[in-house]
């Protein structure tokens, strides 16, 4: 079972993902954490990045003018997303092949051609998640307004919705229900 974890920056996709993990003993992964050991790391990936998206010749990938260039021109993320999606699709893949319970911590995952078995979308107030983003990344309002802007574009249906304004008690208490009826619908 694939189950993709959804939502905007600082809507609680990692903290989903980890109570998921301990108390329903799934594979928990980070798309966000892989993304950048593949950018510290691959070879070919640092090479296309800086030269397709950054137009630099460094060995190494500057994540700071990377993150101001991908949230600063759509084409640019088009392209970087082009670089390191099949990355993350076939490593996704290899980890199904290996777990039976996967979850995705990965905000765009409606881009990835995954075969998803459920989605769960994490849906909390603006005001919320910018003081939220803001107490964790230390970013400007203006900087999570831009990353919103564009993840907002590619918030698609999911089949469950769990509202996270309140405390990490109440957001368990909500995905508990969830997976009681995803393991309701799997034992049809």
């Amino acid at each position: 079972m694939l189950i993709a974890i959804k939502g905007l920056i600082g809507s609680g996709k990692t903290t989903t993902s980890n109570y998921l993990h301990e108390k329903y003993n799934a594979y928990h992964y980070n798309c966000d954490e892989r993304v950048k050991k593949i950018y510290a790391s691959h070879k070919e990936v640092i090479k296309r990045v800086n030269n397709e998206v950054l137009g630099t010749d460094l060995n190494y990938i500057d994540m700071d003018q990377l993150r101001i260039v991908a949230f600063g021109d759509e084409s640019k993320l088009a392209q970087l997303e082009k670089i390191i999606y099949p990355y993350l699709e076939a490593e996704i893949d290899t980890v199904s092949e290996e777990y039976d319970f996967v979850l995705l911590d990965c905000q765009q995952i409606d881009k990835l051609e995954l075969d998803i078995t459920y989605n769960i979308c994490l849906k909390l107030d603006e005001d919320i998640l910018v003081k939220r983003v803001q107490e964790r990344d230390n970013r400007s309002e203006q900087q999570i307004q831009d990353i919103l802007d564009i993840q907002k574009q590619y918030q698609i249906k999911s089949d469950f919705t769990v509202t996270n304004n309140g405390s990490v008690e109440q957001l368990h208490q909500e995905l508990d229900k969830v997976m009681e009826e995803i393991n309701e619908k799997a034992s049809r």
